[in-house]
């Protein structure tokens, strides 16, 4: 697997692909395959494209800007990892600005390998009570 260390990255999630070459695939959700899509970010399992983007869109409409500054990248070709940190700022300024840590894996799929297959993501915690 190669490590490369990357900065601060601007566009759709604050990632650009330039700045990241994992960033095609945040950036662009059409990157992932077909109904056989999977993604677990977090506590979430969603199956298929279609919901995936459904349950983002709905996640991202709760009223908050996020940006991933990803400061580790790995490509292992049919696997692909970055670490970093995400700054979620509330739209509800009485709320505030979160900086949690974050790891997502992107096993890429087996038929079409410019497609993401699975994606597992993890992120926080935004708060210790």
């Amino acid at each position: 697997m190669t490590r490369t260390e990357f900065g601060v990255g601007r566009g759709a999630f604050g990632i650009s692909a330039k700045a990241c070459p994992l960033g095609f695939i945040v950036s662009r959700r059409r990157r992932l395959a077909g109904n056989d899509a999977i993604c677990n970010l977090g506590v979430a399992d969603w199956h298929g494209r279609e919901a995936i983007r459904e349950n983002l869109r709905a996640f991202i409409d709760t009223g908050f800007t996020a940006h991933h500054d990803v400061v580790e990248y790995w490509d292992g070709g049919s696997l692909k990892v970055f670490r970093g940190i995400v700054t979620m700022i509330p739209d509800d300024k009485s709320k505030p600005t979160v900086r949690p840590t974050m790891s997502h894996f992107f096993y890429m799929d087996e038929k079409d390998p410019t497609k993401v297959g699975r994606w597992i993501g993890a992120v926080g915690p935004a708060a210790f009570s």
